[in-house]
C-alpha cells in the first residue's frame, strides 16, 4: 500500500511541475507594455472629451504625418474612425506611400511586420463617441494611401467608422472593405475577392469587376452600376436598397433579404436566388442566361420581367405579391400562400402549383393544345377557370401526350389560366 501511495505522490508532484512550467511560458508569451500606457496618455492628452474638442477646433489640422513602405508589401490595413479615407493608384509610381492631416501623432498608430503594413487611427474612449458632430471637424482629417498600379498579390482592408472611403484604379488580389454612416465611393477595381460591410450611409460602386463579391447592406444605399461578378455574389441586407444597373452582368446573385429594397436592371447568369422576408425585389433580366430560379418569400413583394429559366424554377410564396412578366419558365414547382400570383409567359417540361387562399392567374403565350393540365381533388363549388370556363378534377384540357404539363393542387383562392386559342 506505501509503494502505491509513493507512485501516487510523484505522480501529483510531476503534474505540479507541469503546470508550473506552463504558466511560466503563458506568462512569457503575455506582451510586457499594452498597446497605449497610461504614462502615454498623461503625457498629452486622454481621449475624451478634450481630444474630441481638440479636433473640432482645428487645434492638428497643419499637422501631416508621412511615410513610405515597399510596393513587395502583400497586406494593407486601414482602420480609421473620424479619418476620411482616400485609396488610390498613380502611374510610375514604385513604393506605396501615405500622408495623415490634422490627427495628433499620438492619435494614429503605423505599424509594419515584414510584408504587412497597419494604420490605425486611435478610436475616443466609449463613453465619448456621441460628442462628436461629424460635419464640424471630419471634413480636415483624412488618411491617404497612393499605391502602384499593379498590386496583384496584396490584400487590402479598410474600414471607416465615421467619414467617407473613396477607393479608385485599384488592381490587386482582394480588397474588404467596413463603412459606418459615411458610406463608400469604390471605381475602377480589379481583384479576385471583394466585399463591402455598409452601414447607414450612401455607397457607390462602379466599373468593378471581380471574380466573387460579398455586400453586407444595413440601412443605406448601395449602387453598382457597370460590375462584372463572374463568379458569385451574395447580398445580405438589412433595410437599405440595393440598385443593380448598367451593361454588366453578375454571376449566380443571391439576395437574402430582411427588409429593404432591389432594384435589378443588369445582366445576370446562373442561378438566381431570393430570400425575402418582407422586402421588395423588382428584376429585368433582358439579354441575361438563367439556369436555375428559387425564390422563397415571406410577405415581401418580387415582381420579375424578361426572365428565361433554362432548367428549373422553384417557388416559395407567402402573403406577398409575386408577379413575373413576359417570361419562360422550365420545370416550375410553386408552393404558394395567401399572397397574388401572375405569370404572363410560357411553361415549359412539366409544372406544379400547390396554392392557398391567394389567387392565382397564368397568362400562357401559347395554345393549350400544346399542354396538358390535370386537377387534383374535386372542385365544383370553387373550380379553376380556364379561358373563362370552369373545370373539376384529373385531366381537363389540352393534349394529354403533349410534353408541356401543368399540375395544379388548388387551395381556396381564385386559380384562372388563359390560354392563346
Amino acid at each position: 500500500m506505501n509503494k502505491f501511495k509513493a507512485i501516487h505522490q510523484k505522480i501529483r508532484r510531476q503534474k505540479t511541475v507541469i503546470l508550473l512550467i506552463c504558466l511560466i511560458i503563458s506568462a512569457a508569451l503575455i506582451p510586457v507594455f499594452p498597446l497605449y500606457s497610461d504614462e502615454d496618455k498623461n503625457d498629452i492628452y486622454r481621449f475624451d472629451k478634450s481630444y474630441i474638442e481638440e479636433l473640432k477646433s482645428g487645434k492638428h489640422s497643419a499637422n501631416i504625418i508621412t511615410g513610405e513602405i515597399p510596393a513587395s508589401v502583400t497586406h494593407i490595413k486601414i482602420d480609421a474612425f473620424f479619418a476620411a479615407v482616400t485609396v488610390k493608384s498613380e502611374s510610375g509610381k514604385p513604393s506605396v506611400t501615405y500622408t495623415i492631416k490634422g490627427l495628433p501623432d499620438k492619435a494614429v498608430k503605423i505599424e509594419q511586420y515584414f510584408s504587412s503594413f497597419k494604420l490605425t487611427e486611435r478610436r475616443p474612449e466609449r463613453n465619448e463617441k456621441r460628442l462628436y458632430d461629424t460635419e464640424t471637424f471630419i471634413k480636415p482629417i483624412y488618411i491617404e494611401v497612393i499605391v502602384p498600379e499593379n498590386l496583384h498579390g496584396t490584400d487590402m482592408d479598410i474600414s471607416s467608422s465615421y467619414a467617407h472611403t473613396d477607393i479608385s484604379n485599384i488592381l490587386c488580389k482582394s480588397i474588404e472593405l467596413d463603412s459606418g454612416a459615411g458610406g463608400l465611393t469604390v471605381n475602377n477595381i480589379q481583384c479576385k475577392d471583394f466585399s463591402a460591410d455598409t452601414g447607414s450611409g450612401k455607397n457607390v460602386f462602379s466599373n468593378l469587376k471581380c471574380k466573387t463579391g460579398e455586400f453586407d447592406t444595413g440601412s443605406g444605399s448601395c449602387t453598382l452600376t457597370n460590375c462584372i461578378i463572374t463568379e458569385r455574389a451574395d447580398f445580405d441586407m438589412g433595410s437599405g436598397s440595393v440598385t443593380c444597373s448598367g451593361n454588366g452582368y453578375i454571376k449566380n446573385p443571391d439576395f437574402d433579404m430582411e427588409s429593404g429594397s432591389v432594384y435589378f436592371e443588369t445582366g445576370a447568369e446562373g442561378n438566381i436566388k431570393i430570400e425575402n422576408e418582407r422586402g421588395s425585389v423588382y428584376l429585368d433580366l433582358k439579354n441575361s442566361r438563367i439556369d436555375y430560379l428559387d425564390i422563397d418569400t415571406d410577405t415581401g413583394d418580387v415582381q420579375i420581367k424578361n426572365i428565361n429559366v433554362n432548367k428549373s424554377t422553384e417557388i416559395s410564396g407567402g402573403s406577398g405579391l409575386i408577379e413575373f412578366k413576359n417570361c419562360i419558365f422550365n420545370n416550375t414547382k410553386a408552393n404558394l400562400g395567401s399572397g397574388d400570383f401572375s405569370l404572363d409567359g410560357i411553361l415549359r417540361g412539366t409544372s406544379g402549383f400547390i396554392t392557398g387562399s391567394g389567387s392565382v392567374l397564368l397568362n400562357i403565350k401559347e395554345s393549350s393544345e400544346n399542354y396538358g393540365v390535370y386537377i387534383e381533388g374535386n372542385y365544383r363549388h370553387n373550380a379553376v377557370r380556364i379561358n373563362g370556363k370552369n373545370f373539376g378534377n384529373d385531366f381537363v384540357i389540352g393534349n394529354k401526350n403533349s410534353e408541356h404539363k401543368i399540375y395544379i393542387d388548388k387551395g381556396t383562392g381564385e386559380f384562372n389560366i388563359d390560354f392563346i386559342k
